[in-house]
């Protein structure tokens, strides 16, 4: 007699829980078919921008702003753990090699690639351009081999 009681409590228990899933599911599958409907709802909404039109207090006629032309130029190159007639060496070029150039640009003209490891001395700089910090250098052992090279491969000798 009691394992019968076990076994209806058992069965309402089942019953139950599967009532309890089924639920669950359907809400779980509504919010994800109704997700596309949401995102689509943001995507066509669309912001309203009002301009409201400056007066100055000389003229009663409205300023208004029809162009923004923003040109930042830096006043100063930033303090430089380099300076004139310092050693040096090329390295962090990941083998490619550094570009030592005619002029202090991008556009310049490639004189020599120096590899990793190979010594110059700084003679002239630095000059900020094309968003670069840029060096005169001479090559240690020949001194024919000079030109502008970034700041961003050249490396302190131990010894400076």
């Amino acid at each position: 007699m009691q394992n019968s009681k076990w076994l209806i409590i058992n069965k309402d228990l089942i019953i139950s829980s599967l009532i309890v899933f089924f639920i669950l599911s359907l809400c779980i599958l509504v919010f994800l078919f109704s997700l596309p409907l949401i995102s689509k709802e943001i995507l066509r909404s669309s912001a309203n921008i009002t301009v409201i039109p400056f007066t100055n207090s000389i003229s009663s006629e409205p300023l208004i702003i029809t162009e923004v032309n923003l040109l930042i130029t830096p006043t100063q190159i930033p303090a430089s753990l380099f300076s004139i007639n310092m050693n040096i060496w090329i390295g962090g070029t990941g083998g490619d090699g550094l570009r030592i150039r005619d002029d202090a640009s991008q556009n310049s003209t490639t004189i020599y690639v120096a590899a990793d490891g190979e010594m110059f001395t700084i003679i002239d700089g630095p000059l900020l351009n094309d968003g670069y910090i840029w060096w005169r250098i001479k090559k240690y052992d020949n001194s024919k081999v000079i030109g502008w090279a970034v700041q961003d491969f050249l490396e302190k000798f131990p010894s400076n």
